[in-house]
């Protein structure tokens, strides 16, 4: 398992099921800096196996997964420095991962806008574009289309109806 994380929000994860066009999340598969959370596999799970797309909860499962170490006090403190900034309605499972990614020093990778908000008053990581890599800085064909792979070291699962 590499040093370097990258928790992969819900909001990318459907994004990907739904277009699949999101290069940075086969890179963070192959290279082994993808994890996850049990709030982001909450989220994800009864979609997919209402949809009994087994087959996919098996592949987020085969990720790291980090554990949570909530600190209430941390929490509300978050949520006090939300209001202060003029930030409303962030719900406690994203002020979850907000503290997990700064106390663990993960970067998230996410496209929920509350996160790129409160990014500029907190210290932390975030990756909030598809297009951008932090492992390679030329320019992607933006341009490819394809149908949502979900890639891991041995299979390749093709998710074609998020």
């Amino acid at each position: 398992m590499s040093n370097y994380k990258i928790l992969i929000d819900s909001s990318v994860w459907i994004e990907y099921f739904r277009n699949g066009n999101i290069p940075l999340i086969d890179e963070c598969l192959n290279d082994d800096f993808a994890c996850i959370n049990d709030i982001i596999l909450t989220e994800l799970q009864p979609v997919l196996k209402h949809r009994r797309r087994h087959d996919i909860l098996e592949g987020l499962n085969a990720i790291e997964k980090i554990p949570l170490k909530i600190d209430w006090e941390i929490i509300r403190t978050y949520q006090l420095l939300n209001l202060q900034n003029g930030i409303n309605k962030v719900g406690i499972p994203d002020l979850i991962i907000l503290q997990q990614v700064i106390s663990e020093k993960i970067t998230l990778f996410s496209f929920d806008k509350h996160f790129r908000l409160m990014n500029k008053f907190l210290n932390f990581e975030l990756l909030s574009h598809w297009s951008h890599s932090p492992f390679n800085t030329s320019p992607k064909n933006n341009n490819v289309c394809f149908h949502a792979r979900f890639a891991l070291p041995h299979r390749i699962l093709v998710i074609r109806d998020w």
